[in-house]
């Protein structure tokens, strides 16, 4: 009888503490909640499966009196581990993930080296020792998708001939250690940079600058960002932008480029002309010697009839 009361006083404690820990995370404000351990972390980070995730983490200042060399630290999934780490302080949840940080440092980075759709969910930091303590007031949102997010293009708003601009690529990176790859239809003035955000979420990019013209204007700029992941081929993700620049009409060009062609049409109505009228005339016969010789005769036959005609 006393073993059973045992057992469901434990059993009551339990879900009491459960419940507590829920309240304070999802209801309670202010010093109800208990934010006794702070740390800075990405609100929100998108994992693609198949891919590694980092979890950027930093203990604020303020959480000194933690005997940090006599702490570890992990990253617990919510709800249901609360309980687990409160009571299993010493023996690791087969959900949390370990830091890879160092914690004297109050480094409190984690690594999910295979991510996958189970991994959708809120996690907490925690610590643990001769005591526990939680970061309920720093969650981290964590979404898995099948499919990479599409990298984004930057251009310049106003874009006018004649003028140089930076095009910039850039791919949300999930995991620093695993870069995507980017590919574009231009060249890129240097090879891919991955950079740390204010958030502590990671982006990798890649840069242009051009010289625009007019022949650049409808010009499209397709980007692509091929992720790695652990089993089969990488995954693609692409981005279409067209270029819309503000060039000046050549109507002087124009103009004169026709009225260099009216001349040379002219010109070349004259040149025309004139061979018409040299070949025209000079194909008219010729009258040979003999047809001469008979004319003249002719004539003067005719002359000598007249004169003995003509009465004295």
């Amino acid at each position: 009888m006393k073993d059973e009361c045992r057992s469901l006083m434990a059993a009551l404690s339990v879900n009491v503490l459960t419940v507590y820990m829920f309240l304070s995370v999802f209801f309670l404000p202010g010093d109800l909640a208990r934010c006794n351990l702070l740390i800075s972390a990405p609100k929100k980070l998108e994992a693609l499966t198949g891919s590694c995730l980092l979890i950027p983490c930093s203990i604020k200042d303020g959480t000194d009196f933690f005997n940090l060399q006599e702490l570890s630290g992990a990253w617990f999934p919510v709800p249901e581990s609360f309980w687990r780490f409160r009571y299993l302080m010493r023996h690791y949840h087969m959900d949390s993930f370990p830091i890879t940080g160092n914690l004297e440092q109050k480094d409190c980075t984690t690594l999910i080296s295979n991510v996958t759709t189970e991994h959708s969910n809120t996690f907490y930091f925690g610590i643990m020792g001769d005591f526990s303590e939680i970061a309920l007031c720093d969650p981290v949102d964590i979404e898995v998708k099948d499919s990479p997010q599409r990298p984004s293009i930057e251009i310049p708003a106003d874009l006018k001939e004649k003028t140089s601009v930076s095009i910039t690529c850039s791919a949300p990176t999930p995991c620093p250690h695993s870069p995507p790859e980017l590919t574009w239809n231009l060249q890129a003035d240097s090879q891919r940079q991955t950079e740390t955000n204010t958030d502590g979420s990671f982006t990798t990019k890649i840069q242009k600058t051009i010289t625009l013209s007019d022949t650049h204007d409808g010009f499209t700029i397709r980007c692509s960002a091929r992720y790695p992941v652990n089993e089969g081929p990488p995954k693609t993700a692409e981005t279409l932008k067209t270029l819309s620049v503000s060039y000046t009409k050549q109507f002087g060009v124009v103009f004169v480029s026709l009225k260099i062609l009216g001349v040379l049409m002219l010109c070349a109505a004259i040149i025309i002309f004139q061979s018409w009228f040299q070949c025209r005339f000079s194909n008219k016969p010729e009258k040979d010697s003999n047809e001469e010789d008979y004319e003249n005769i002719v004539m003067e036959t005719q002359t000598s009839a007249d004169i003995t005609t003509r009465p004295g």
